[in-house]
């Protein structure tokens, strides 16, 4: 049969053909590093690898307390006004999309005129109006098993896309949720290294005051040693002429009792004596110890 073997070829081709448009993505996705372009090169293979007439990528942004929305990636075939409606999708939206982050699995819809989620969904008279009859949504999962996202084909009239296709599909949305993964983690370290740099700003301000304060510390008790030592100069020679009298008026005293019998008055006077004495080698040990005190905290500073 020449007919049959003639479209078996043509088949063939399409396959290889589909084959190759994978192995060249996964060469883009390795050595490009323009994240937006290569979103849109993966919505155009699906597009290819489908036979579809649009087709969109998402990324999941988990929520507290649900499993979070659909955000737009790129997108194959929407107007740009489409495009916007479509930028945010949740879990209760009539969409393949929406029923396949409902049911974590995919989702296709072969008519959306007798789907049965969709009879009573508001958004069903947007994907007439838009001649969009047919969808099927694959959930992107990382190779931990993380939800990351969608990728969607649709159809401008019914149809079931045959399981060799979805296959092919398969296999790009591993190429998918990898460069999402990707994205994801760069853009986690980016951000650890900018609260990193922040936190390193914010230590050398911290080390810049401390030095200020230290600095300041430093020059008043400079100030307090200074008038320590200054009190200490004043004090002790004010205090050097009492003393100073004292033993003069003392050794006079001693020479006056010399001749005397009585034992007493020559005690006391040795002991008024010995006090000087003792007072003179404090005042002259205060001064001595002030001296040497600024000297050692001028050298350390």
């Amino acid at each position: 049969n020449i007919s049959g073997t003639t479209h078996y070829h043509v088949e063939l081709e399409a396959e290889l053909a589909d084959a190759r448009l994978l192995h060249r993505l996964s060469i883009e996705l390795i050595q490009e590093d323009g994240t937006a372009g290569l979103y849109k090169k993966i919505v155009e293979a699906a597009v290819a690898i489908m036979r579809s007439q649009y087709a969109s990528m998402q990324m999941l942004f988990p929520e507290p307390g649900n499993i979070g929305k659909l955000r737009l990636l790129a997108s194959s075939g929407f107007s740009p006004e489409a495009e916007k409606f479509w930028e945010w999708v949740y879990r209760h939206t009539g969409s393949s999309c929406g029923a396949a982050l409902r049911a974590q699995k995919r989702v296709i819809v072969s008519d959306f005129r007798t789907c049965e989620f969709m009879k009573e969904a508001p958004t069903l008279p947007i994907f007439l109006n838009a001649k969009i009859f047919a969808a099927q949504s694959t959930p992107l999962y990382s190779r931990g098993g993380k939800l990351l996202g969608m990728i969607s084909t649709h159809w401008s009239y019914a149809h079931t896309p045959p399981q060799y296709r979805l296959d092919l599909l398969d296999i790009l949305a591993r190429q998918a949720a990898d460069l999402i993964e990707r994205t994801q983690t760069a853009e986690a370290l980016r951000e650890s290294e900018e609260r990193l740099r922040a936190l390193d700003t914010e230590k050398k301000s911290l080390l810049t005051q401390l030095e200020g304060m230290v600095a300041e510390r430093t020059k008043e008790l400079q100030r307090s040693n200074e008038d320590l030592q200054q009190f200490a100069h004043v004090a002790s020679h004010d205090l050097k002429e009492p003393v100073r009298k004292i033993r003069t008026f003392g050794l006079r005293l001693k020479n006056e009792l010399s001749t005397t019998t009585n034992e007493n008055p020559k005690i006391y006077t040795e002991k008024i004596l010995e006090s000087a004495n003792r007072m003179t080698t404090m005042i002259e040990g205060v001064l001595t110890y002030s001296s040497l005190n600024a000297t050692e905290q001028e050298i350390e500073l």
